[in-house]
C-alpha cells in the first residue's frame, strides 16, 4: 500500500511522455491525496519519514509539469502551498501515536481509518478523494478532543487571495529548487510570472561556500554578485509587469 503513490507518479510521468499532461495531472492529484489520507495513521517514524519525502518528490514533479507543460501559474501555486501547508501542519500537529483514547475507541476507529484508506486508494473521482480525506480527519479529529489535543489540517491559501492584500508595488517570490532549472513564482497584484533560475546543486553550492566563508569578504562579494544576478533577473519581471 505505502507504495502505491509512487506508482501513481510513475504513471503519470508515462502519460506526460506521451503528451498527455491532463492525464497525468490527474494522477499526481490522485498521488498526493492517497498520501494525504496515508499520513493520518503510519506504522512508525521511518514509514511516516519515507511518505513524505514521497510526497515532497511527488510535489515538484507535479510543480514542473504545471508550470512547464499545462502553462498553468494558478495550479502551480496551489502546488507550493499545498506542500507548504502539509510540511508546517506535520510539524505542529499531533501524531496519530501521541493520541491517548481508550483501547476499545482506539482500535475502532484504526478499524475504520484503515477502511476509508482502502477506499481513498482505489477512488479515482476527485470528488469521492475529498469526501474520503474529510471523514478520515473526522475519525482522527474525534480521537483527539478526548485528551483535549488539536488536529492540524492544511488549507492553502487562494492565489486570488494572496493577491487581494499586494500593493501595486509588492511581489511575493516563491521558490522551488530542483534540477536541471530551478523556478521563482513572482507574485504580483495582477498577474504571476514563472522565472528560470540556476539548477538546486548551483544554488545550494553558492549557499554552502557563503555559509562556510561567511566574513570573508572575497567570498562575501561573490555572494553579492550572484545574489544580484539572480535578484536582477527577478525585479525586472516586476518592473516589466506592474501597473
Amino acid at each position: 500500500m505505502y507504495t502505491w503513490p509512487q506508482e501513481l507518479a510513475v504513471q503519470a510521468e508515462l502519460k506526460a511522455s506521451k503528451g498527455d499532461f491532463q492525464g497525468a495531472d490527474a494522477l499526481y492529484e490522485r498521488a498526493t491525496d492517497v498520501i494525504e489520507g496515508m499520513l493520518v495513521k503510519v506504522p512508525g517514524p521511518a514509514s511516516r519519514s519515507s511518505l513524505v519525502g514521497a510526497m515532497s518528490e511527488i510535489h515538484v514533479k507535479h510543480f514542473n509539469l504545471a508550470v512547464r507543460q499545462l502553462k498553468d501559474v494558478t495550479k502551480a501555486f496551489r502546488i507550493l502551498e499545498q506542500a507548504r501547508g502539509r510540511s508546517e501542519a506535520d510539524m505542529l500537529g499531533v501524531r496519530s501515536s501521541e493520541i491517548r483514547a481508550e483501547p476499545t475507541r482506539r482500535t475502532a476507529a484504526d478499524a475504520e481509518i484503515a477502511k476509508l484508506q482502502l477506499r481513498l486508494r482505489a477512488a479515482e473521482r476527485p470528488a469521492e478523494r475529498r469526501m474520503l480525506l474529510s471523514r478520515i480527519f473526522e475519525v482522527e479529529q474525534d480521537l483527539a478532543r478526548t485528551d483535549d489535543l488539536i488536529l492540524i489540517r492544511a488549507a492553502p491559501v487562494e492565489l486570488r487571495r494572496l493577491q487581494g492584500v499586494l500593493q501595486p508595488d509588492e511581489m511575493v517570490l516563491e521558490f522551488v529548487l530542483e534540477e536541471p532549472s530551478s523556478f521563482c513564482l513572482a507574485i504580483m497584484r495582477t498577474r504571476v510570472v514563472p522565472v528560470s533560475l540556476a539548477g538546486r546543486g548551483r544554488i545550494e553550492n553558492l549557499v554552502d561556500r557563503y555559509l562556510g566563508k561567511f566574513g570573508r569578504r572575497r567570498w562575501a562579494m561573490a555572494w553579492r554578485g550572484n545574489c544580484m544576478q539572480y535578484f536582477s533577473k527577478i525585479s525586472q519581471v516586476g518592473r516589466r509587469h506592474r501597473n
